[in-house]
């Protein structure tokens, strides 16, 4: 059940994205709140699951052996995850149009991503996330870790790299 509502979660951003591209064309606001919300609160979840793949490295007795059957279907949730995020980051771009700033806007798009799926992986859960303390909290835990901080930079090259090769 948790990777069912992983992926749904994933769609998310993307799904709430086409909805805000719709009611702005239309002229319609006060769903764009709506819609606006959902998106800043699901942006950075097709990155978490882009780290589904931990589960195939990490034995957290979550897979009980690896074999190609979990590397298929791990494999493919975190490419799933990958390919949603890229795809959500350019959708983004397209509506927001930053023009002369695009590389800047890429990269900071793609921290945020990152940033989001890191605080996943310190088992942030959404809800206590929007109490500031928390945050910071699980903030925190990301800096003061030299293997969260790589993942989190890493994740953000490679975002960044992914973004600016299919604009």
């Amino acid at each position: 059940m948790a990777l069912v509502s992983n992926v749904v979660f994933a769609l998310a951003p993307l799904i709430s994205l086409i909805f805000l591209e719709y009611f702005i064309t239309a002229g319609v606001y006060w769903p764009v709140l709506i819609f606006g919300a959902a998106f800043v609160f699901t942006f950075s979840h097709p990155t978490y699951l882009f780290f589904e793949l931990k589960h195939l490295i990490d034995k957290e007795n979550i897979i009980e052996r690896v074999d190609i059957a979990s590397v298929v279907v791990f494999g493919g949730l975190s490419l799933s995850g990958l390919v949603l995020q890229v795809a959500t980051i350019i959708r983004l771009l397209a509506l927001l149009n930053p023009a002369v700033y695009t590389l800047p806007a890429i990269f900071l798009l793609s921290l945020a991503a990152a940033i989001g799926g890191c605080l996943g992986l310190t088992d942030l859960v959404s809800r206590r996330g929007l109490w500031p303390p928390t945050f910071i909290k699980h903030l925190d835990k990301i800096v003061k870790s030299k293997k969260l901080l790589t993942i989190c930079l890493g994740t953000t090259a490679l975002l960044s790299v992914l973004t600016m090769l299919f604009i």
